[in-house]
Parts: structure tokens; sequence; C-alpha cells
């Protein structure tokens, strides 16, 4: 994970402060440098979170780094999730589901429903292909499909889900993310 993906998991609440000093680490061979960033990676990670949320802080002030708004930060993060979808990392499923768990079912993404659900964000062709695999264990095959294996419809409903979910990318996600970029960012706020 990278270090901006890291924060805008942190602002979202699905990093905890004591997976800090490995993100400091990684940070530090990806390039980034600070002294506090150096005493934040050789942390233990059962070390006082005060410690490490000490050493975090300064390690952003000194590399002049800002926290995201929390719907950036879940931008950010929606972002690396369909990046790992897409490059094969976690599968299709695993990976809505994550989106669905950590981003979209949260309250950074408010946005009105006005027919189907989170047709609001675009994302509703997925959760709507998500939920026919659902149905799939319930009925082998669909009545129009019966010559049709199992196995071939979850191959075929998953290649849907990507292109549906490549499709709410390119049409919502990098969009909202580029508008995001432009919002005014967080201060660090004790955990």
């Amino acid at each position: 994970m990278n270090l901006h993906t890291a924060l805008a998991s942190f602002v979202i609440g699905t990093l905890d402060l004591s997976q800090w000093p490995a993100i400091a680490l990684q940070a530090m061979e990806d390039g980034y440098d600070s002294p506090s960033l150096v005493i934040l990676a050789g942390l233990p990670e059962d070390e006082e979170p005060w410690r490490i949320e000490t050493y975090l802080q300064a390690a952003l002030r000194e590399l002049n780094l800002l926290l995201p708004t929390e719907r950036c930060a879940a931008l950010i993060v929606a972002q690396a999730i369909t990046d790992k979808i897409s490059s094969g990392n976690i599968s299709v499923w695993d990976g809505i589901q994550r989106l669905l768990d950590e981003v979209i079912d949260q309250p950074f993404f408010e946005e009105s429903d006005d027919r189907y659900a989170y047709d609001g964000i675009g994302f509703s062709n997925v959760y709507g292909l998500l939920h026919s695999f659902d149905e799939l264990p319930i009925r082998p095959a669909f009545p129009w499909q019966k010559s049709t294996s199992y196995g071939k419809q979850v191959d075929e409903l998953e290649q849907k889900l990507l292109q549906s979910l490549q499709t709410w990318q390119n049409m919502w996600l990098y969009p909202e993310l580029k508008k995001g970029r432009n919002e005014r960012p967080l201060t660090f706020t004790a955990v």
C-alpha cells in the first residue's frame, strides 16, 4: 500500500495506527524520507498508539503531506481497490465486497438514490450484477440458459461485473476523484 492510499485508508477508518510502522518502512523504500518517518518505521507494531500518532503527525509535517477529506479519501481507497481488481490481485467478488464495506456503504457517499440502489453514485449496475450472483446457487441455471453450466454462468457474470466496474470507474469514480482533489484537506486530529 502506498503512502497516499494508507493516509486515505486511515482517514476513513480502515487502517489502524499499529500498521503505520510497516507503512512508514514501505514509504521509505518508495523514496520518502524524513527524520520522523525513519523513527516511525523503526517502532514496533505494539508501540503505544500516542507515540505512533506523534511520529506520524511529525512525518506528515516534515513531508508536507495533508490528510484528504473523508470523501476524497474514500475515492482514493475505491480507486486502489478497483486497481487491485483490474490487475487481478484480488477477485472481482472480494473487491466489490470490499468496495461496499469500506467505501460505498459509508456515510461519505450519501448520494441520493433516484430509482435503484446506488444509482446516485453510478454503482447500480455493478450492484445489480452482484445480486445476480447471489441468485445463482438458488437456480443452477437461468430458465433461458438451461444448457449453460453453473461454472460458465459464474464466469460470464464475473466478466460482466468486471466490465460494469470498469465503466463505473471511468464514468463516475475518476471524474469524482478529479473533483475531490480540489477539496479542502483535513487537519490531523487525535484518534
